[in-house]
């Protein structure tokens, strides 16, 4: 798949700045978010193809305003 991962805050995601990352490796992210973090993973082209945000200890879909529909990407789910 070749994704990037970020994490940022929903201010800082929407300004493509990031308080994390980037790593080939989502779950070396996952640890260190805080409540309300964005989660971003992005193709190699730098398109955005996940986004989601940490609310209550579980991943919920954030819309990105960059982000693209992904109809390839099918990601195991994450654990907090």
């Amino acid at each position: 798949m070749g994704m990037m991962w970020m994490v940022g805050t929903t201010e800082s995601v929407r300004h493509d700045a990031y308080t994390d990352g980037p790593t080939p490796s989502r779950e070396s992210l996952v640890p260190y978010m805080d409540e309300g973090d964005v989660l971003v993973g992005k193709r190699r082209d730098g398109s955005v193809a996940f986004c989601q945000r940490l609310m209550n200890n579980t991943f919920v879909p954030w819309p990105h305003p960059m982000a693209e529909p992904a109809t390839d990407l099918e990601l195991p789910a994450l654990a907090i």
